[in-house]
């Protein structure tokens, strides 16, 4: 698992991402981006567990025309080109799960979206069926208790929260839970290095730094 958090807001769509790539002993293996732009389809995609952007982008090229084609023919081509990627490669999406989240501007609607779909889950969960895009207007992974972090009243889809300005409370908290990272093992965090902010809007796509930990490559992440 990793910190993927996505919030939709009536100008744009939010992921807000680390880079830490981690070991299933819980050290730090590398640093690198969690959030993979496609400019041409003014979307950008962040994904938790098992799969890891760098390797969903050259799959991308298997969707015909994909830098050209309808932006909805390319969103619904993604959950197909994942699958098949699994099934190439002889993994268990249960297993070796993933949740892809993806925040668009919609050509078509004009507006910010937020979507997202699993690949599987070790125990199923009510409602959730694998490989099928469904709306996501708000998700925080890991999930924390916003009222404990901002006190009462919070409502991240609200314009009047500013994520550039107010997200890192809730990083904080993130990085703080020692428990539940998929593979990795309890009392150990799964946040780190660079948080980066990704807003999509009909201005575009723009990635901002929000900040750095001093977090070391071999290393377990610093309390």
């Amino acid at each position: 698992m990793s910190m993927a958090n996505l919030i939709v807001q009536p100008d744009a769509a939010y992921l807000m991402t680390d880079s830490g790539l981690f070991t299933p002993s819980g050290m730090l293996l590398a640093l690198g981006p969690k959030v993979l732009a496609v400019r041409s389809q003014a979307l950008a995609i962040a994904t938790t567990g098992s799969l890891h952007v760098c390797v969903l982008a050259p799959l991308l090229h298997s969707i015909p025309d994909w830098e050209t084609c309808d932006q909805e023919v390319f969103v619904r081509a993604l959950p197909g080109v994942v699958r098949a990627f699994y099934a190439g490669e002889g993994l268990n999406p249960d297993q070796l799960p993933s949740e892809v989240f993806i925040a668009l501007y919609s050509r078509r609607m004009g507006r910010p979206m937020g979507l997202s779909f699993i690949t599987g889950y070790p125990t199923p969960l009510p409602g959730v069926e694998p490989w099928k895009l469904s709306p996501c207007l708000q998700a925080l992974n890991p999930g924390v208790d916003l009222c404990e972090v901002y006190g009462s009243g919070v409502r991240l889809r609200d314009p009047s929260f500013v994520p550039w300005r107010d997200a890192m409370p809730l990083v904080e908290a993130q990085r703080a839970i020692r428990a539940g990272w998929g593979f990795i093992p309890d009392g150990v965090s799964a946040v780190a290095g660079d948080i980066t902010l990704t807003i999509v809007s009909a201005a575009g796509i723009e990635c901002t730094s929000l900040h750095t930990y001093a977090d070391v490559e071999g290393e377990r992440v610093a309390a």
